[in-house]
């Protein structure tokens, strides 16, 4: 992440609602790379968060953006669906919020069965396991 933006960027990239879609996440930090090689300057990758729930790997998506994937400096910012997460891991009484907003989805991608969640059930049991399946760095490399 970046701790100082440099006043020589000539252009920003800005991504966001990724919601799970690693593989147009992927397609990005491609057309990045390709246009930072093409075009030469200085250039910010700045993503507005949302990164999780909806699509098929939220969990992709998390790592892949944890290890900074772009051809720039990289400033990553937290959404409401990563505050959702977090407020479901410390509290699962979120979860039915959490679940109309796709978190199923996000679970899913972890691994985690989400059969009870469906009808309304489990929801401290998935937390848990949850709690033992994202690493804290994923969860935290959006709040620098």
């Amino acid at each position: 992440m970046v701790e100082k933006i440099d006043s020589d960027i000539t252009r920003v990239y800005v991504i966001g609602d990724i919601h799970g879609r690693l593989d147009l996440l992927d397609q990005m930090i491609d057309k990045i790379c390709s246009d930072m090689i093409e075009r030469g300057g200085k250039g910010l990758t700045v993503t507005l968060g949302d990164y999780i729930d909806r699509g098929p790997d939220s969990r992709g998506v998390l790592e892949r953006l944890a290890h900074s994937p772009f051809a720039t400096p990289y400033v990553a910012l937290k959404g409401n669906h990563e505050t959702l997460l977090e407020m479901f891991l410390r509290d699962p009484t979120f979860g039915p919020d959490w679940r109309r907003l796709g978190g199923l989805e996000t679970l899913n991608s972890y691994g985690v069965p989400v059969a009870s969640l469906m009808v309304g059930k489990g929801y401290e049991a998935a937390a848990e396991q949850l709690k033992t399946l994202v690493p804290p760095s994923i969860l935290s490399f959006s709040a620098r």
